[in-house]
């Protein structure tokens, strides 16, 4: 069994820093003296570190010149020390013994210089001396390999002792934890260590992982990052997992710390690992800079809307809410508890796709929303997770963040926090030497903590390749139009808003796409409904008979209104099924219709409104009268639905 040796550079300030660790230190190597556990302390702080635990715990101690004689008569029993010259110590076990320390910071010859052996010479504790020669060591050279180039006399002993090692096939010890976090992440370069398939750059695979893995995964989950897991002794890539609690994602962070950034890596993510039939995604973003809006580009995105579009992000707020009532009632008729298994069951191209609402700034979200639009979020917490549904919120606060909605999420991270009770409320209580470091020296752009007892240090990813932001930002932009070109099968819906203006040649296009019915000529669009922004057509047989366009005054818009529906009646082929009667004789705004090719009145005066009403009453009159005349000639039932239908209709318009 290999000697574990532990090394503390500077003890004093580790016992300050963790004094509870430090006591445990202390013990593991007491009781661990018979097992080979040897521990090194060195310290300038002899009195802060050394206290009479470690003074009865230690065989051995080295003095170096120290600046107070009560240090070196804690240290060694007596106040030499200050006097030592430099490099000089003392080294005490049972009785002091002064030597020179040797220096290795040297030069030890240049790049593949060859340098003279020296031999190594073994001094024992009682004075004796022993010449120590290693293979390979007398020429230079280790069994077989070349001189390493050489340095310093330290990197030389280090190359030297790992030439030895390998030569006499000594195992490396494992490694007490990976390397720290690197300040910079890229998405491309961790999917392309990581997984397979994917968006390759012309088309979309299956996206795997590298390894095989117990768990098996159906589908990858967005990947963000990677997270520092000191405890396990090891780095984990950091994603939305809904079997680890990650269904949703809450992140937090003060203003210009990287979460648009690190939306935006999660939106790539999604993009190169699923294909645009598998995953949509929809985007509120009120961070203020529209930092979010080219990700419209992505063909997996339905909508980018901001803050100043109001109309649009209630009716995306809506759009999710109908798709997942729509999804929950499929999953009830189905019989089936998820949209996985429900997929499981279809055949690729009928499946449904995992939905992502992502909300940017929910502080400004909430302030400028109706308050029943913020509810509805929370609402859809719960009822989203059966049915694909994943939603991920920024906001500045943990106060920004209704209690619904913050109490539900339980993927929580934050980036750097002002105050730091912050960290507290949102991922738990960070260790002190992160709140230290915090204040000390500010973390790497886009570094954070993620939830959990204890919180864990993250890295986010960025979007794309590229050292400044306009780098990554084209980079980006490059891979999301070649995506968009690429793809061309269904898109997720767009979320569109009422436009101020409905054009003739769009009421043609919205004739053309309204239900037909057997009297297709008294069918006419006449706008778009607000709500589902669909054509909204009235039907003169179906509808009637009485209609009223109202307005709050003038220029409201009733005349336009009147003159769309009439030309809508008026440009149908059959001009004998129906005749016109317009009583305007107070703004003459209908005047031009009296060209129109039907049978038609037109009234422009008071005096001829008692004539044309007279006519009408009198067509009314001479239809009953043929209704009665039928029903007592018919023999049996009577159809006097069939015989109106066949009359021309008549419209009053006034």
């Amino acid at each position: 069994m290999p000697r574990l040796v532990i090394v503390f550079d500077e003890f004093a300030e580790f016992k300050g820093r963790h004094p509870e660790e430090s006591k445990r230190l202390i013990g593991i190597a007491r009781q661990g003296r018979s097992l080979g556990v040897h521990l090194i302390l060195a310290t300038q702080n002899i009195e802060a570190a050394v206290d009479p635990e470690i003074l009865q715990n230690s065989t051995f101690r080295i003095c170096l010149r120290v600046g107070q004689a009560q240090d070196s008569l804690q240290m060694i029993g007596i106040p030499d020390a200050v006097n030592l010259a430099r490099g000089r110590a003392y080294f005490r076990a049972q009785a002091r013994q002064q030597f020179q320390g040797a220096y290795c910071g040297g030069p030890h010859g240049k790049r593949g210089e060859s340098v003279s052996p020296r031999g190594i010479i073994w001094v024992r504790r009682d004075g004796a001396r022993r010449e120590i020669n290693l293979p390979g060591w007398a020429d230079g050279r280790g069994h077989g390999e070349p001189e390493p180039p050489q340095y310093t006399e330290a990197q030389a002993i280090v190359e030297r002792i790992q030439q030895a090692a390998r030569y006499l096939r000594i195992r490396r010890p494992a490694l007490v934890w990976p390397d720290p976090l690197p300040p910079r992440l890229h998405l491309p370069e961790i999917l392309a260590r990581h997984f397979q398939g994917g968006w390759d750059g012309a088309r979309w695979s299956v996206c795997r992982p590298l390894r095989a893995q117990a768990r098996q995964i159906a589908e990858i989950q967005p990947l963000i990052g990677m997270c520092d897991d000191p405890a396990r002794q090891q780095q984990v890539l950091l994603q939305l997992d809904p079997e680890r609690g990650g269904h949703n994602l809450l992140m937090f962070g003060s203003a210009g710390t990287g979460k648009s950034t690190l939306l935006r890596t999660l939106v790539s993510a999604i993009a190169h690992t699923r294909s645009p039939d598998s995953a949509h995604i929809y985007v509120l973003d009120f961070g203020g800079s529209s930092a979010l809006k080219p990700l419209e580009s992505f063909p997996h995105v339905g909508a980018v809307v901001t803050r100043f579009e109001d109309e649009r992000v209630v009716r995306l707020i809506r759009f999710i809410q109908d798709e997942v009532s729509r999804r929950d009632a499929l999953l009830r008729r189905e019989a089936v508890d998820n949209y996985r298994d429900l997929n499981a069951r279809r055949a690729p191209s009928e499946r449904l796709p995992a939905i992502f609402l992502i909300i940017d700034g929910f502080g400004e979200f909430k302030r400028l929303a109706p308050a029943e639009l913020v509810r509805s979020v929370g609402a859809l917490l719960g009822g989203g997770v059966a049915v694909g549904l994943h939603v991920i919120v920024s906001a500045n606060l943990q106060a920004d963040v209704p209690n619904a909605i913050f109490a539900n999420i339980g993927l929580r991270l934050t980036f750097s926090q002002a105050d730091q009770s912050e960290y507290f409320r949102i991922v738990g209580r960070p260790s002190e030497a992160r709140l230290r470091q915090d204040i000390e020296s500010p973390p790497p752009p886009g570094r954070g903590l993620l939830r959990g007892t204890p919180p864990l240090e993250f890295q986010a990813a960025l979007p794309s390749r590229g050292d400044s932001d306009e780098e990554q930002a084209t980079q980006l932009s490059l891979a999301a139009q070649a995506m968009s070109a690429a793809w061309k099968g269904p898109r997720p819906p767009k979320i569109r808003a009422l436009p101020f203006l409905v054009t003739p040649t769009a009421m043609v296009e919205a004739a053309q796409s309204v239900a037909q019915t057997d009297r297709a000529d008294l069918l006419v669009p006449l706008g778009l409904d607000f709500d589902t922004l669909t054509p909204l057509a009235v039907d003169l047989a179906e509808d009637g008979p009485g209609f009223l366009v109202a307005g709050t005054g003038p220029q409201s818009g009733k005349t336009t209104l009147l003159r769309t529906w009439v030309l809508g009646l008026g440009a149908q082929p059959s001009h004998d099924r129906l005749h016109f009667l317009f009583l305007d004789f107070h703004t003459r705004t209908l005047a031009a219709f009296r060209r129109l090719p039907h049978q038609n009145a037109y009234v422009g005066s008071a005096a001829g409104l008692d004539k044309a009403l007279a006519a009408l009453d009198e067509e009314v009159a001479r239809r009953k009268a043929q209704l009665e005349s039928m029903y007592e000639a018919a023999d049996g039932d009577f159809d006097s639905g069939q015989v109106i239908r066949g009359w021309p209709h008549i419209m009053v318009v006034v």
